[in-house]
């Protein structure tokens, strides 16, 4: 395992390249297009004291723009350079407060007065929870929602055995660590459901729960890396398929009816949101 602080910069050095396609993913691949609209319907059902939310590891401000659109006023929350120009460009049409905080300093950390804290797709870049959770806590009136989530171990377990991989795919499965960096070139952590949960309970939230989604579409990543769709011409044909809207809401109806089937763990990503005490 790496030192966190050089991590951070190789993190930053990965998305200086990928960044400003981000948002063009998430319109394009199939796998990424479905975890937003899954993300946006989960928060939209959410219920929250007040309508202040704060999102820690904003990124380019995508789940910030859903809570914006949700009617929340929001602060994103982003420390990697390339993602806070973005976010500061989209502030100037939205509004949008944005602030530079390094999610995993145990610094205190100044807002407060939110009824909702979210952190997506960022958690499993974190080798320590608790930095974050204390934020989190800080940051909510007491009753305010936390809503997490996270990247499975079995996911990459399988793409990495199917890809040709299977020394990474044990250390996946058996250390919780993507060993060789294939997935975003950094430390990649992993951690079961429970162990969340725990982790939850330990630092103040209550009433949580936990649901499993997407345990079909993420695997799409065995045919294409998630930069590729952004030209539809060179995909694989099924590839091709499930970017149609036809393709794509037939995957949508498949991994509904799968979700149903298999453990919160055996699917792509989990969710969970907690209540602070």
């Amino acid at each position: 395992m790496s030192d966190f602080r050089q991590d951070r910069r190789r993190l930053g050095y990965a998305y200086e390249a990928r960044a400003l396609d981000l948002d063009g993913i998430n319109k394009s691949s199939p796998w990424h297009r479905l975890y937003r609209i899954i993300t946006a319907d989960r928060l939209a059902s959410l219920r929250t004291p007040t309508p202040r939310a704060i999102d820690f590891a904003a990124g380019t401000g995508l789940t910030t723009e859903v809570l914006c659109q949700l009617g929340y006023e929001v602060t994103a929350v982003e420390t990697l350079p390339i993602m806070l120009g973005i976010l500061q460009q989209k502030a100037t049409q939205r509004a949008i407060t944005v602030f530079d905080f390094d999610i995993t300093s145990t610094a205190k950390f100044a807002p407060s007065g939110f009824g909702l804290a979210t952190c997506t797709q960022a958690i499993n870049f974190l080798p320590d929870l608790t930095p974050l959770l204390l934020h989190a806590r800080d940051s909510l009136i007491p009753g305010g929602i936390l809503y997490i989530d996270t990247d499975t171990a079995y996911r990459w377990t399988v793409i990495e055995a199917l890809a040709g991989r299977p020394m990474n795919a044990l250390a996946i499965l058996n250390d919780n660590l993507d060993m060789d960096r294939q997935i975003i070139g950094v430390d990649y952590f992993f951690r079961s459901s429970q162990e969340i949960v725990s982790a939850l309970e330990r630092h103040g939230f209550s009433d949580i729960s936990v649901d499993g989604v997407l345990p079909l579409v993420p695997l799409l990543h065995i045919l294409h890396e998630s930069a590729d769709f952004l030209d539809r011409t060179k995909l694989h044909r099924v590839a091709t398929y499930y970017t149609s809207e036809e393709g794509f809401d037939a995957l949508r109806l498949l991994d509904t009816a799968l979700k149903r089937r298999v453990p919160a763990d055996m699917c792509g990503f989990v969710q969970f949101t907690a209540v602070r005490q």
